[in-house]
């Protein structure tokens, strides 16, 4: 559990857990889509950022979805939604028409969930698969492996009942 009082553990994507993460998660997505919030000075080539064409809808919003697959009751999905490089929802289904897809088995997913496989290593794997905007998959990959995406991800596994 978290040193953080605020912060409850909640099991593996329940729910209960979709919703406790969603401020981490929010803030994690957010300082990987704002832009010039990478190491790379001046960046704007990031998801939820109007400054990239293509990657957004006509209000700067962006749809991260999350599949996982291969669980008892069947496949879970949620989701996270950028608007201008802010984290404004998102919660437990695909919801509506995300932008870019992320897929991987149970067992990949509580891997990258605890922080024992990275997702970029996943991916060139074909562990996780991806369906939408090939450069906003790039981009989160790239935050997902970045110091503060790891930062981010610990915080999110001492949060979680695995």
């Amino acid at each position: 559990m978290s040193a953080d009082p605020r912060v409850t553990a909640a099991t593996w994507l329940s729910e209960e857990w979709v919703a406790a993460t969603a401020d981490v998660a929010g803030s994690a997505l957010a300082t990987l889509f704002r832009p010039g919030s990478t190491d790379e000075p001046g960046s704007t080539d990031r998801p939820g950022s109007t400054d990239r064409p293509g990657s957004t809808d006509q209000r700067g919003r962006t749809s991260v979805g999350l599949t996982v697959i291969g669980m008892p009751g069947g496949e879970i999905r949620y989701h996270r939604i950028v608007e201008d490089g802010r984290v404004t929802g998102g919660g437990p289904g695909a919801g509506a028409a995300p932008d870019v897809v992320f897929t991987a088995t149970a067992d990949d997913s509580r891997a990258m969930a605890k922080g024992e496989l990275d997702p970029s290593v996943a991916f060139m794997q074909g562990r996780l698969k991806t369906a939408g905007d090939t450069g906003l998959v790039l981009a989160v990959l790239a935050g997902w492996s970045s110091p503060k995406g790891r930062k981010a991800c610990a915080h999110l596994a001492r949060m979680t009942v695995f």
